[in-house]
């Protein structure tokens, strides 16, 4: 199966699927960590910006229960369209277009709090960040989409989920 995973004749549906494998994981265990380990998420967000030169974080976050489950909700929900988009490109491809503007809105959001806030450089990172994941959505899924295009399912692997009846 690894091997013909890594030889099948659709190198762009390879690199899209070990790419959103990838993606997949860095929303959903994160999405966990907010919701069950907050402090422990709050403290590597720290670490970042101490590693930038960034100042003392100025804002409460860890007190707020409603913004951790916001964001783990949205965070969660992001990873759920990368799982989507990866069990099936063809059927679920118009997900694209919602997980590339929440990200890319995030990555926004990320660069005016940096441009309200420069000595904290943890929000210019997450900027930076955000929009290269946005760029990886974008290019992997469409890459992919259209090299599989006159391709059999029986040519991918793994093959699509939730094939609609012919």
């Amino acid at each position: 199966m690894i091997r013909r995973f890594f030889r099948q004749p659709s190198a762009a549906y390879r690199n899209h699927q070990i790419a959103f494998t990838v993606l997949t994981l860095n929303f959903v265990v994160p999405a966990f960590t907010y919701s069950l380990l907050p402090d422990q998420a709050l403290e590597q967000f720290m670490d970042v910006n101490r590693l930038f030169g960034g100042v003392a974080y100025p804002f409460h976050e860890s007190e707020s229960w409603l913004w951790r489950h916001l964001a783990a909700a949205n965070v969660m929900t992001l990873g759920f369209m990368c799982l989507l988009l990866q069990v099936n490109l063809r059927r679920f491809l118009p997900v694209l277009v919602p997980l590339t503007f929440m990200k890319g809105y995030a990555a926004t959001s990320w660069l005016i709090a940096f441009i309200a806030h420069s000595e904290v450089p943890l929000f210019l990172a997450g900027a930076v960040l955000d929009y290269a994941t946005c760029i990886a959505f974008v290019t992997f899924s469409t890459r992919a989409y259209r090299d599989i295009a006159g391709r059999p399912d029986s040519d991918l692997v793994p093959r699509p989920f939730f094939v609609r009846p012919s």
